[in-house]
């Protein structure tokens, strides 16, 4: 297999190893189960639509904030996790007392740790990049009071995590935290010894002063980012893009630049809260490359979505996955001029 296969197959084949897909959580009904992090129960099926758990009403507020805060172009997405409180099983034990019930699982994102004063999701999934090969990805999202140093508010941050890692790629994905301590000393991986490996702690995104609404923010979220979000990626066979690397939630590719644009490469960037267009030569540094917000090259977009991706609410790949497909099959002169990059009329 050559290296452009390789490439291409990374992206293409979806992945099917984690524990469910993005659909309804009403395929299995498992006996209740005890584990450290509090009690597990399974809702008994019922064919009910109106049938209440101890998650419906915390979905009834879910359902409502997506209402508000997310666009209906979005909402309309197919690959979004459709809320199903009647059938999700849930934890109520060793939780938060604003809510009376948690999802176990959101599509793939699982709860991993949760007490009074903190919850946590995790989904793991492949990664890959042309110089490193096949790897795996974790990312994390933490909700906790912020009760403690100097920069104490006591308030409810939102916060991420990612580890991506190439060597023990296996051993990464398989790791499931038990504490909030940062994931960055996981077994396997290493930003010094191993090639490629890398981590990213993103800070406080959000805060909230009601734990309730932190955790309806944060579950709405999930709902509107399946991952592996190479499992959605649009085909880039029959375009003049080429794939460079993708990890659970981000993906990146490549070409050559037009030449209206005075430098070698264009690089299209996904990532959970940005699409990014980039021009640069290979010896580049960063502030000598040219970047700015991918345009939004097809006229058919609905009104708002331009405003939507460059704020600060769009923390979420689905909104962008229509915007790369665009990019991807549109002429490259029209997508460079299109965007903000330096552009000349000759080189």
């Amino acid at each position: 297999m050559t290296e452009t296969q390789e490439s291409l197959s990374a992206f293409s084949t979806p992945d099917t190893s984690s524990q469910s897909t993005p659909q309804k959580q009403d395929e299995t009904c498992e006996q209740p189960e005890q584990s450290n992090a509090g009690k597990t129960t399974t809702p008994t099926p019922t064919t009910s639509p109106q049938s209440k758990t101890p998650l419906t009403d915390l979905y009834e507020d879910v359902e409502a904030h997506i209402e508000e805060a997310y666009p209906a172009f979005l909402r309309d997405q197919a690959i979004v996790t459709p809320p199903d409180p009647e059938n999700q099983r849930y934890r109520t034990n060793g939780i938060p007392t604003a809510v009376d019930a948690l999802p176990d699982t959101i599509g793939q994102w699982k709860l991993v740790t949760h007490d009074a004063t903190h919850v946590s999701y995790l989904a793991d999934g492949p990664a890959y990049d042309t110089e490193y090969g096949k790897g795996g990805s974790l990312v994390r999202f933490k909700l906790s009071l912020n009760d403690r140093g100097a920069n104490r508010d006591d308030k409810y941050h939102l916060r991420t995590e990612k580890v991506v890692g190439y060597t023990n790629g296996e051993k990464i994905r398989s790791h499931t935290p038990d504490d909030e301590s940062p994931m960055l000393g996981i077994r396997g991986h290493s930003v010094g010894d191993n090639p490629g490996d890398f981590s990213v702690l993103g800070g406080t995104k959000r805060k909230f002063g009601d734990p309730r609404d932190g955790i309806i923010d944060l579950i709405a979220l999930l709902h509107h980012l399946p991952v592996p979000i190479r499992n959605y990626l649009p085909d880039t066979e029959d375009t003049p893009w080429e794939p460079v690397k993708h990890d659970l939630v981000s993906a990146t590719w490549s070409t050559d630049a037009p030449d209206c644009v005075p430098k070698e490469d264009l690089i299209l960037r996904l990532s959970t809260n940005q699409l990014r267009l980039t021009a640069s030569d290979p010896s580049d540094s960063l502030p000598q490359k040219d970047t700015t917000t991918a345009p939004l090259v097809d006229p058919s977009f609905p009104d708002g979505l331009t405003g939507w991706l460059e704020s600060k609410s769009a923390y979420t790949t689905v909104s962008s996955i229509r915007a790369v497909s665009a990019i991807l099959t549109e002429d490259l002169t029209t997508v460079a001029e299109k965007s903000q990059l330096n552009t000349s009329e000759s080189l």
